[in-house]
């Protein structure tokens, strides 16, 4: 490499590293640079006068009394610059977190109000159900044979979907039905009319209606008055129905958003927060 291109090379380097300094960074050099060349100017003259008043004990104590004088002046002026131009940055600094931090949550609403549930939405086809002729069958269905269904499905929740319509049911969790059992073995819950004598295999979802389990009485009142979407709905409109549903969160499809029509999809929780990730990596 010839010494021109050795030159060239070097002075590109220099402009490049020079462009990475900042105005505050300057400040900071610039004002802590300036004051040890005052204190190193104030010493050098202080000490030429003390090596000639040596013997002179009141100009020894009048040039004390002005180091006792300038010393603090220096340094809170210099710490007075300096904390005007840190403090503006880091403020300058805060408030683009807070602009971006904004920006970011609007832009990812957003995204969710521009994409439909039909676009996304698990359809009947692609997960599991279980179905029944109606709701009193479904309440004599025993637990232990759901919760192996739901093994045999790799499914923590499973929809209880009427024959013939498709139309919606129930939906229950496995946690749930695990927890009524765990619950009713060690007595914590009680059976309607106080029964203990039902085998674990026997018990029956009416059972766990009608008994004292607290959890599935929400579950039920939720469900109750549970809303449906229409298949024109947005995934932020999903979003919305489950921040007022922390209990259940699923919502499910259909096509004008009666509950008593065809269900034609389901959205989880998991669902939104997947879209919800890839969203915010796209923004990174």
């Amino acid at each position: 490499m010839s010494e021109n291109e050795n030159n060239t090379n070097f002075t590109t380097i220099s402009k490049n590293e020079l462009s990475k300094w900042s105005f505050r960074d300057l400040i900071g050099i610039g004002m802590i640079s300036l004051s040890v060349g005052l204190l190193i100017a104030i010493s050098i003259i202080s000490f030429r006068i003390v090596s000639k008043l040596d013997s002179n004990a009141e100009k020894f104590k009048d040039i004390q009394e002005l180091f006792g004088i300038l010393l603090p002046l220096i340094g809170t002026w210099v710490g007075t610059v300096l904390a005007y131009y840190f403090s503006k940055d880091n403020f300058v600094a805060a408030n683009q977190s807070v602009r971006d931090l904004v920006k970011h949550i609007t832009s990812t609403e957003e995204k969710l109000q521009e994409l439909m549930v039909s676009d996304v939405m698990r359809k009947p086809e692609n997960f599991p159900y279980f179905l029944v002729d109606d709701f009193e069958a479904f309440e004599q269905c025993k637990i232990q044979e759901l919760i192996n269904y739901m093994i045999d499905h790799k499914a923590d929740r499973l929809p209880i979907l009427k024959k013939g319509t498709l139309s919606f049911v129930f939906l229950l969790y496995q946690t749930t039905l695990e927890k009524f059992q765990i619950d009713y073995v060690k007595l914590k819950i009680h059976l309607k009319d106080n029964i203990t004598t039902t085998k674990l295999d026997d018990l029956t979802i009416k059972d766990m209606f009608d008994s004292d389990f607290q959890l599935m009485k929400d579950i039920q009142r939720l469900i109750k008055d549970k809303k449906f979407l229409p298949v024109t709905a947005t995934l932020e409109e999903v979003r919305q129905l489950m921040l007022d549903n922390d209990i259940c969160q699923d919502t499910f499809i259909t096509k004008t958003g009666n509950k008593d029509e065809k269900v034609e999809g389901w959205i989880t929780n998991n669902l939104i927060i997947e879209k919800t990730e890839l969203f915010n990596k796209a923004g990174k």
